[in-house]
């Protein structure tokens, strides 16, 4: 009878074990597969533009070490094609609008923004995010805030 229970008692402990284990790695591999690369906050190198990219939703830009810019943020649509490495970014003009007529330089936000608008084959790695056109080739170069 003892020995009936042990046994019990180790396959319960066994099963467990095991189901905990696949739940993990479950975890892992949709958190690998389903996560954004690019997703943090990234400063450009070129300018005080700053992006805070989630996972899922609105990308947010912002100009918090600009004197004229501090105040202002603006949404972003965001799209990304992890086979192909692209990300797009699209701003809602009326906010676009809106927040220039609040900025003290709406001309830096406008072009900081226009920037940014369109598609852009990425490069994400730990401390840098590479933006670069498909069709100039020109690259926008950011690094993330810690």
């Amino acid at each position: 009878m003892e020995e009936e229970k042990r046994t019990k008692i180790w396959r319960v402990t066994a099963t467990a074990s095991l189901i905990i284990v696949v739940i993990v790695a479950v975890f892992f591999v949709i958190r690998i597969m389903a996560d954004n690369p690019t997703r943090g906050t990234w400063s450009n190198v070129d300018s005080d533009l700053t992006l805070s990219i989630p996972s899922f939703g609105s990308v947010t830009a912002s100009w918090p070490e600009s004197d004229t810019l501090s105040n202002v943020t603006v949404k972003m649509n965001s799209e990304i094609n992890r086979g192909h490495q692209l990300i797009s970014f699209e701003a809602d003009q009326k906010a676009v609008d809106k927040a220039a007529r609040q900025a003290h330089d709406p001309d830096t936000l406008r072009a900081d923004i226009s920037m940014l608008n369109g598609t852009f084959y990425y490069e994400a790695s730990e401390d840098t995010l590479t933006l670069r056109d498909p069709d100039s080739g020109d690259q926008i170069i950011f690094e993330k805030d810690h």
